[in-house]
């Protein structure tokens, strides 16, 4: 993997990450829904994993897979 492509996945994951509108907490899960400092409800953001080369390791590409799995 070269450096370049490490460094755009680090800044994917930095574009990711959401801040409580309440509390001003640094949210990086990009699964939850509320604050795990004041559990205010925060807005999910959309991802698109299909085309990220990481999908394979990716914990949150896994998670996103099970949620589709389970509605269907």
């Amino acid at each position: 993997m070269s450096a370049q492509s490490e460094r755009s996945h680090e800044e994917t994951l930095r574009d990711e990450r959401r801040h409580c509108p309440q509390c001003g907490f640094i949210i990086s899960n990009p699964m939850t829904d509320r604050c795990p400092r004041c559990f205010h409800h925060v807005a999910r953001v959309e991802t698109n994993c299909g085309s990220c080369t990481w999908q394979g390791n990716c914990e949150f590409a896994h998670l996103v897979q099970e949620k589709r799995d389970t509605k269907q």
